[in-house]
């Protein structure tokens, strides 16, 4: 795999890793985003951060683990406002 098609994979086994006992992804559809650019402060250093968006259908297996992880938030940059969810809750 190479390019885009093996970031998408590699994008796929990470968050599937983070909801791990927690819920299943019974759909993911994998999007990039715009990078974000900055600048470390006094050491004058360029960093940038490339956001995912994740969309899907998660059927959950533990609703307290769930709950944790939505306040903790996911993955590295969420300084940035990223690893954060919007849900939408089907019953049924």
């Amino acid at each position: 795999m190479q390019g885009s098609t093996y970031r998408d994979e590699e994008q796929r086994l990470w968050i599937k890793r983070k909801f791990l006992n927690t819920a299943t992804l019974e759909t993911l559809i994998v999007d990039g985003a715009v990078p974000l650019r900055f600048r470390k402060g006094m050491e004058d250093r360029a960093g940038k951060v490339q956001p995912v968006v994740f969309q899907g259908i998660l059927k959950v297996e533990d609703p307290e683990a769930l709950v944790s992880l939505v306040c903790d938030g996911v993955g590295p940059a969420k300084a940035f406002g990223c690893g954060y969810f919007l849900w939408l809750v089907h019953e049924g």
